[in-house]
């Protein structure tokens, strides 16, 4: 038997299971991958909206 007998019995049981720096890791991840997939959306959003507004501008010149 290990040092941890909780490991032990989980392994043995067939029970998946994640350890908890393995939980924090996973969770870092997806606060990361949020944070830049929201920068790059407001990116693409501005270079959008500007170019709307600057096809409106281009064709009220006459």
């Amino acid at each position: 038997m290990g040092r941890f007998p909780t490991n032990d019995r989980l392994t043995r049981a067939g029970i998946p299971y994640e350890s908890y720096l393995q939980n924090i890791g996973r969770q870092l991840f997806y606060v990361v991958s949020v944070s830049y997939i929201t920068i790059y959306l407001a990116i693409i959003f501005l270079i959008v909206a500007n170019t709307v507004l600057g096809v409106q501008f281009l064709t009220q010149q006459t």
